[in-house]
């Protein structure tokens, strides 16, 4: 995506927001968690492969994690295109 309409060369703004898509993401992990590994005390950060019962659980993990990440890059862009400038960045 680029953000132009490929029909007619106008701009595409963003209508989803970073909290709407982030809170299914949460539960999400959460579940996957829960079910993959028993557990609900291990922090997501120190979740190993090891930790889980079967390989899809942990391919689901793995790709929540890459959901996770596409989103930061998603909303890092837009943030900067939105970010205030100020009269020297113009000289």
């Amino acid at each position: 995506m680029r953000g132009v309409c490929p029909k007619c060369g106008g701009k595409i703004s963003l209508t989803v927001y970073r909290g709407t898509i982030e809170k299914y993401l949460e539960v999400a992990k959460e579940l996957v968690l829960k079910y993959g590994t028993g557990r609900t005390d291990l922090e997501a950060s120190k979740v190993s492969y090891a930790d889980f019962k079967d390989d899809s659980l942990w391919y689901y993990w793995q790709r929540l994690l890459l959901i996770e990440k596409e989103i930061d890059s998603l909303f890092q862009e837009r943030r900067r295109e939105h970010e205030q400038r100020g009269l020297s960045d113009y000289m």
